[in-house]
Order: structure tokens, then sequence, then C-alpha cells
């Protein structure tokens, strides 16, 4: 069980879409996330954590797609769908994008 505010991997993983490999990965090589250590030593995020990997992809993205940069959005995109579930790229990048380029 978690300590009361934090999460640990599996939940983060599942919140964000991203695998536990990945958030690791992020952890270690760009020191994205910076867990707290359980007394079993286990990774804790804070419920901070799980979102600013994806929405900087989604600004990334809108950014490529606003300038017409294809070749941007695709390198974006193919990131995206290394990292993430087809459905969570789908309901919290691109539904997103698309319902404000029509407000737009």
């Amino acid at each position: 069980m978690s300590e009361p505010g934090y999460l640990r991997m599996g939940e983060l993983a599942r919140r964000t879409g991203a695998s536990p490999e990945l958030l690791r990965a992020w952890e270690r090589r760009y020191g994205l996330l910076r867990p707290t250590r359980s007394h079993g030593g286990f990774r804790l995020y804070t419920a901070a954590a799980a979102s600013p990997p994806l929405q900087a992809a989604a600004r990334e993205l809108a950014g490529a797609l606003d300038r017409f940069d294809e070749e941007q959005a695709h390198a974006v995109l193919d990131r995206l769908l290394a990292a993430y579930r087809i459905e969570t790229i789908l309901r919290d990048l691109l539904v997103p994008y698309l319902h404000d380029l029509g407000e737009r």
C-alpha cells in the first residue's frame, strides 16, 4: 500500500499510460521524475508527477501541427507511440488538440 498522497510505480504507469520501464528510463536519463522511497525501497511519486511528460509532448505536437511541420509532428508521434498506448494518445492529446483547433 502507498503512503498517503503518493503513488507507486504501477499506479503512475496506469494513470499516464507510460510503461514502468519508460518511467524509470525518464528518471535515470533526464531526471524528469524524482520519487521518494518507501521504507521497503519502492519508488513513491506525488500525484503531481502523473502528467508533465504527456503535457510537454502535447505542447510539442500542437506546435508542430500549428506550424505545419510534418517532420517534427511525425517525430513526436513516433516517440509517443513508442511510449504510450494509442488510447492515451487519442484521449489526452489528439482529441483535445482537434477540439481546440475547431474552437480556433
